[in-house]
């Protein structure tokens, strides 16, 4: 392959989104994907106000794609039931991840990008002249920048040496998807002790359910017995669900990790996403914060190719970014501290909190949903 301005390594949110935005302005990009399709169960589905507001600045509606709209949240505890109107500009709108990023990418190679499924980017490699990528089944690839979107176990953050600060939680999912569904409208959270749950519509079809447990116990459940372990112990509410399901898809096991590398890279490769920061799937929030990773790198990217000589671009992108992180990160960790270390007495209590939320200050929620910060792409 010829030498291009930008190898994009991975074709998820992050790489889809900064291959439109650099394709469309005249940047010649080239987009390897590990996997052979779009088709990867258990992806983030989740677009925050955030997100949606990035995609509209990509010139997508979230309108245009299939999916469900989730308006309401509720907590179950034991018993009791809590429910509420999730404020109008803070729903959330579940998409299926292919289809979305079908379109991102369509839309890169109608503007002049390459796009090539089956092909990983192993390893890279920072001469006086530029960085080349090693890709799977094609070879080297001369570039004036590498930007790794492959992922919290990234080989582009391995091969320039960013080491990940890890902040793991305490916990991990399991996830199945059932049919037929009843969420609908609705994002529940099922509090309980040792395991908790969480249940909404998929774009897919059916509920989407996940359990909640300590890493030690999920890990001990051998694959195979992973769907009789979540009807046994999942909480009474999803238990019935997983009983009563006439099929499951799943379950899947997640492995959370969370953390943020000391450098989102240097001369010649930018990290981004979970690349350069694994989020918790608490408050889904990782397809959003990749989405707006995007916008800003594009922002910094567009400028530098401009000029000769090196691209080094991430410093400038870390310290634009990393605030919004940070802060997104420390709320994650709190609200999944909550959902999995809450006394049992004061779970209880947690549905008739839920009931009284329309009429308590939203500004931390806001900021959850709409960002820390504003993110918008230079014109």
């Amino acid at each position: 392959m010829a030498r291009v301005d930008v190898v994009v390594a991975g074709a998820g949110p992050a790489g889809a989104a900064l291959a439109l935005v650099l394709a469309r302005a005249g940047v010649s990009v080239a987009v390897f994907e590990r996997a052979p399709d779009l088709e990867r169960a258990f992806r983030g589905e989740g677009l925050l106000p955030s997100g949606v507001a990035a995609l509209a600045q990509l010139g997508v509606s979230v309108d245009d794609l299939p999916g469900v709209t989730v308006s309401f949240a509720q907590v179950v505890a034991g018993l009791l039931e809590g429910r509420a109107r999730i404020p109008e500009r803070q729903v959330v709108r579940m998409v299926r991840q292919p289809a979305l990023l079908g379109r991102l990418l369509a839309e890169a190679e109608s503007a002049g990008a390459t796009v090539r499924f089956g092909a990983a980017v192993d390893d890279v490699q920072v001469g006086p002249d530029g960085v080349e990528a090693v890709v799977s089944g094609v070879g080297r690839v001369a570039a004036r920048v590498v930007v790794g979107c492959d992922g919290r176990g990234s080989r582009v953050r391995a091969a320039v040496g960013a080491p990940l600060e890890r902040s793991d939680p305490s916990f991990d999912l399991l996830w199945v998807r059932v049919d037929p569904g009843v969420a609908r409208d609705t994002f529940a959270y099922v509090l309980g002790a040792p395991v908790a749950g969480l249940c909404y519509p998929s774009p897919d079809g059916g509920d989407q359910i996940g359990l909640i447990a300590s890493k030690e116990t999920l890990r001990a459940v051998p694959p195979a017995d992973r769907l009789a372990w979540a009807q046994e112990h999942a909480p009474r509410h999803l238990a019935r669900r997983l009983r009563a399901a006439s099929r499951h898809f799943g379950p899947s096991y997640y492995d959370v990790r969370v953390g943020r590398a000391a450098r989102w890279g240097g001369p010649g490769v930018l990290l981004l996403g979970d690349a350069a920061h694994p989020m918790s799937p608490v408050g889904g929030q990782g397809i959003n914060m990749a989405l707006r990773d995007a916008i800003v790198a594009a922002n910094h990217l567009r400028v530098a190719l401009r000029r000769p000589g090196p691209v080094d671009v991430a410093a400038a992108v870390q310290a634009e970014r990393e605030p919004e992180i940070r802060w997104i990160q420390a709320a994650q960790a709190r609200d999944g501290s909550l959902i999995v270390n809450t006394p049992s007495a004061a779970k209880w209590l947690a549905p008739l909190v839920l009931s009284a939320l329309p009429r308590l200050p939203a500004v931390g929620r806001r900021r959850l949903s709409d960002g820390l910060t504003p993110v918008r792409l230079d014109r």
